[in-house]
């Protein structure tokens, strides 16, 4: 058995913050009883899951990751609207999205160099087009009649998301590890985004 890793954005104590606001808000609503939330300290942005690995991969990724990095400059992110895959009206998975500020494009342009080399070790690529978004909860009971239609009143109205903008300053590899009480993550190694030398 491999480490269960994944490749990802830290986000400051402000963005978290924030998060645990919009949870809140959504916690007083009805349907909050289907999702399973997410603790605001384990929101991260994923720009590319590993899932389980060898160890001995560490180094190789570690250089993949090195490499994805190299001259990109920290990124400038703001919190967008909430919203839910695959929709609002049959919610699975409950977010905040980010997006650029300016319009600025390396954020795409630096997941795709991740899915690249990741690709090259091995690691399948991610064929759902990447979304930027910040996971706030998961619908607990998919299968039970009703619940994905009783957990859209959630987000009839949507949740009001603070002008909060951030910059991105590294990229970390993490660990993910499985317990009853939910995921529990560690960083591995990260890689600060410095720009050109």
């Amino acid at each position: 058995m491999g480490l269960r890793l994944f490749v990802a954005i830290e986000l400051p104590e402000v963005v978290l913050d924030a998060l645990r606001g919009i949870q809140d808000q959504l916690k007083g609503r009805a349907g909050a009883e289907l999702v399973r939330w997410v603790e605001p300290e384990g929101i991260h942005l994923t720009l590319k899951f590993l899932g389980d690995t060898r160890e001995d991969l560490l180094p190789q990724l570690e250089a993949g990751i090195g490499e994805a990095c190299s001259g990109v400059r920290p990124i400038a992110l703001r919190l967008g609207r909430a919203g839910a895959f695959p929709s609002p009206r049959r919610p699975r998975v409950i977010w905040v999205g980010l997006e650029p500020v300016e319009g600025d494009d390396s954020l795409s342009r630096l997941q795709e160099r991740i899915e690249a080399f990741s690709e090259r070790l091995g690691f399948r690529r991610e064929e759902r087009p990447f979304t930027p978004h910040l996971t706030l909860g998961r619908l607990r009971e998919e299968r039970a009649a009703g619940a994905a239609s009783q957990a859209a009143r959630l987000l009839v109205e949507p949740p009001e998301v603070p002008p909060l903008s951030f910059t991105a300053q590294g990229v970390s590899l993490m660990r993910s590890t499985l317990r009853p009480a939910g995921a529990v993550y560690t960083r591995v190694l990260r890689v600060p985004l410095a720009g050109p030398d």
